[in-house]
């Protein structure tokens, strides 16, 4: 998926919800910058249009060891991309075809 093509190794993601013409992704990463270019991926990539609102926020996690970690938690929405118009197309080609 472009979604997994996109996701660098230093993000990761907790919840994703596909929505009619939307997905809301949130996750955690290292570093704003790597929430940025997983971001800039997905811009680039066949299946998004926008992405709107980026929030990060920082946060601290315990790990098993005790040991505290900072990591960002992120969150956006992506207006996708519709692929029924493509679809559409294809549709009336084949009845085209059928026709000659």
């Amino acid at each position: 998926s472009a979604v997994m093509a996109s996701l660098p190794n230093e993000v990761w993601l907790s919840q994703v919800r596909l929505l009619p013409g939307r997905a809301d992704v949130e996750g955690y990463a290292f570093a704003e910058n790597d929430v940025a270019a997983f971001a800039l991926k997905l811009l680039n990539s066949s299946v998004v249009n926008t992405i709107s609102p980026l929030v990060t926020t920082k946060e601290t996690k315990r790990t098993k060891g005790e040991q505290e970690s900072s990591l960002v938690k992120f969150s956006f929405s992506c207006e996708l991309k519709d692929f029924m118009s493509t679809h559409d197309v294809v549709e009336g080609a084949e009845k085209d075809e059928i026709k000659r």
